[in-house]
């Protein structure tokens, strides 16, 4: 896989592709500092461009919206995984409760961030992006650890979680 090349600008060590159906609303814009982070972030509309870009791009993660054209960002998740299962995939929803928690767990999502005031939802995907970036806190099959399960404890104070002995969260119940 081939990274885009620009002359004109610094070399970008790490490419988000966040995939949203609002194209005129893109959070993520101005939130990493270019030259000092390297990373780049790339914004797609529709997700079956989002797959085909996966194939030609080399993306080192995927920011998903839950509300996409014609999908969700499970079904979505559930389509990436097929071809890319080790690809860090981060839902970031406003949409969200524990049910759509408990199914994007299921489904073997990265991180689940909630959009809302009170997560600080762009301060805390920022945040989780340079963590999956850096590699900060995967577990063994890249998924879970110990800060996921925290965030999901804060998040959903009535919610419990059933783990492994790894610490890996396996579902979130309401």
């Amino acid at each position: 896989m081939v990274r885009p090349e620009n002359s004109a600008q610094p070399s970008v060590e790490k490419l988000v592709l966040y995939v949203r159906s609002d194209p005129d609303v893109t959070p993520l814009d101005g939130v990493f500092d270019r030259e000092a982070e390297s990373i780049e972030v790339t914004t797609e509309t529709d997700p079956q461009t989002a797959l085909s870009r996966l194939e030609t791009a080399d993306v080192d993660c995927l920011v998903s919206g839950y509300d996409l054209p014609g999908t969700d960002g499970i079904e979505f998740l559930e389509a990436v995984r097929e071809s890319h299962p080790d690809l860090p995939f981060i839902l970031f929803t406003g949409a969200g409760d524990e049910a759509t928690a408990s199914r994007a767990i299921s489904a073997g999502v990265t991180d689940y961030v909630r959009a809302d005031a009170e997560s600080r939802g762009v301060e805390s995907l920022a945040a989780r992006v340079r963590e999956v970036l850096a590699g900060a806190g995967a577990g063994p099959d890249g998924r879970g650890d110990r800060a996921r399960i925290e965030y999901f404890a804060d998040a959903f104070p009535d919610g419990a979680f059933a783990v492994d002995e790894r610490g890996t969260v396996l579902d979130v119940f309401a």
